[in-house]
Parts: C-alpha cells; sequence; structure tokens
C-alpha cells in the first residue's frame, strides 16, 4: 500500500510534527510514502489531492494541517475544503483522510500542542483502513448473507 501526503506550510512549526508522526505511524504499519506535497495552506491542498489521486502508485492521500483561529474566515475555509476532499475522494474511488486541526483551535490551547501527533496517526490509520476495505468490498462477490467489511 502507498500513501500520498499533502502537507500545508501554514504554521509549520506544528504541521512539520504533524507530518514526522505520519512517516512513523505509516513505517508502523509497514505502508510506503510515494510522495510528500508541500501547499502554501490548505485552501491549496484539493489540487494537489487531485493530482496525488491521479497516480497509479498511490492508493490514498493524507491532508495534514491547522487552521487555528486567528480569522473570521477560518471556519468557512475549513468547511470548504472538507467538503471539496471529501468529492475528490468520491471521484476518483480513492480514500482521502483529514488530518487537519480546526477550527477552533487557538495557539495557545494544549491541543495545538499536544494534539499534532494525534491528528497525524489518526488520519494515516483511517487511510489505510479505508484502503483494505475498499479492497474487500471491490473483490466481494454476491452471497446470500451479508458481508461485513471490517
Amino acid at each position: 500500500m502507498q500513501l500520498g501526503i499533502v502537507v500545508s506550510e501554514f504554521n509549520a512549526a506544528f504541521v512539520e510534527r504533524m507530518l514526522e508522526s505520519a512517516k512513523q505511524q505509516a513505517a508502523s504499519l509497514n505502508v510506503k510514502i510515494s510522495y510528500v506535497c508541500r501547499v502554501p495552506g490548505c485552501y491549496e491542498a484539493p489540487l494537489a489531492v487531485k493530482e496525488l489521486l491521479l497516480k497509479d502508485d498511490v492508493d490514498a492521500v493524507v491532508v495534514l494541517g491547522s487552521m487555528v483561529k486567528e480569522t473570521s474566515l477560518e471556519e468557512y475555509l475549513f468547511n470548504q475544503v472538507v467538503g471539496k476532499l471529501m468529492d475528490l475522494s468520491l471521484e476518483y474511488g480513492k480514500p482521502v483522510s483529514l488530518g487537519v486541526s480546526g477550527p477552533g483551535i487557538y495557539w495557545d490551547d494544549g491541543v495545538c500542542q499536544a494534539g499534532a501527533e494525534a491528528y497525524a496517526k489518526i488520519a494515516v490509520e483511517a487511510a489505510v483502513k479505508m484502503v483494505k476495505r475498499l479492497e474487500t468490498l471491490r473483490g466481494a462477490k454476491p452471497s446470500t448473507y451479508p458481508l461485513e467489511v471490517k
């Protein structure tokens, strides 16, 4: 299994910790990271995600970033980015996992300091689980009993 990771450069000190955590989690799950694509901010992530989803050597994409409460636009941007990422996942039939903290987090929040690694690990785990579950669903044959995919 191979992942692409899109990393926002905005709030770099925070997001770099997320990237390191994601790399460690992928290694612990024996998953290869094929690409790491840096973008200026979360707003630019969907375009990079689309390019990665087009690649044959990418099974899923993990998006890492942080939308810290600095402006009134943060919630609107978060919703737009998340919506577009979901659309891309459905369009290309590959998982896009969200490891973006926010909205509503302030720089002085403990979540901002302690939660970076958790967001990234959860996003990598979700991407890996979805690739495996989609493989099971896509290979399933019609049967007389329900197939539960875990």
